[in-house]
């Protein structure tokens, strides 16, 4: 999962970084006395009620990725070839909604490498050497 990010590391700590709000994570500059670091289980548990929306804005940030790079929508996808890379054109360069189609075409469940991001998403915070914490109480 992290080689997918090699090439848009910068872009990757930058998006995320504004994400941790979304998932009601405070930012790592909470003050240390006040706060603890949120373990991965912990973190999974935070992330469980909101993970079909945030892969949804994992896959348009990976669209944009793409886009901005000059590839584009690889017509009528198959099992055996979702994308052109020396033509630059990908199956999965679709809303989320038409992924459904594009799911349908190939027999794989794409959205699953969005949620997987996600679900990922603290250990690439920890390959950054960033510390998930939340507030506690008191």
């Amino acid at each position: 999962m992290i080689g997918r990010f090699r090439k848009n590391k910068r872009l990757f700590k930058f998006y995320y970084l504004f994400m941790i709000p979304v998932i009601g994570v405070p930012e790592s500059t909470v003050n240390k006395e006040k706060a603890r670091i949120l373990t991965k289980d912990e973190y999974l548990l935070k992330i469980q009620d909101h993970l079909e929306s945030l892969a949804e804005i994992e896959h348009r940030r990976w669209c944009a990725f793409h886009f901005l790079r000059g590839w584009d929508v690889y017509p009528n996808p198959t099992a055996e070839k979702t994308k052109d890379e020396e033509m630059k054109l990908h199956g999965c360069l679709v809303s989320w909604q038409e992924l459904d189609h594009v799911i349908e075409q190939v027999g794989e469940n794409c959205k699953n490498y969005d949620r997987n991001s996600i679900i990922g998403l603290y250990d690439m915070w920890k390959e950054l050497d960033y510390e998930i914490v939340v507030r506690e109480d008191g």
